[in-house]
């Protein structure tokens, strides 16, 4: 476990526009998304560095990371603050916790 404190947001408090970077895997992407737009890296591939070049991130806006429920967006938030890009935070709970809250999820399959 990491001593980095990671700041989290609440999925309802996601707004369209938000830079929101989804960590999980292609099928499970394939399966449902939130209903706003993101970007896809699977985390267990996901380069920072070249991430960071590849979408143009400045850290101006706050890269909010999303996975399942929570686990591997905190491991990319991680490699993302270690690389020096700090404007991370972890959507809590995930697309499971969306769901709950009601925030507006694209079921495909």
């Amino acid at each position: 476990m990491s001593d980095l404190k990671i700041q989290k947001v609440s999925p309802k408090d996601l707004k369209i526009g938000d830079l929101i970077l989804d960590v999980r895997t292609n099928k499970e992407v394939n399966e449902k998304v939130l209903a706003m737009p993101f970007i896809h890296e699977d985390s267990a591939t996901i380069d920072i560095d070249e991430c960071i070049k590849k979408y143009k991130l400045d850290g101006k806006k706050t890269l909010n990371i999303l996975c399942l429920g929570g686990k591997r967006a905190t491991e990319v938030a991680e490699k993302f603050i270690k690389s020096g890009y700090n404007n991370v935070k972890v959507i809590d709970g995930g697309i499971i916790e969306a769901e709950k809250e009601g925030v507006k999820v694209i079921t495909k399959k």
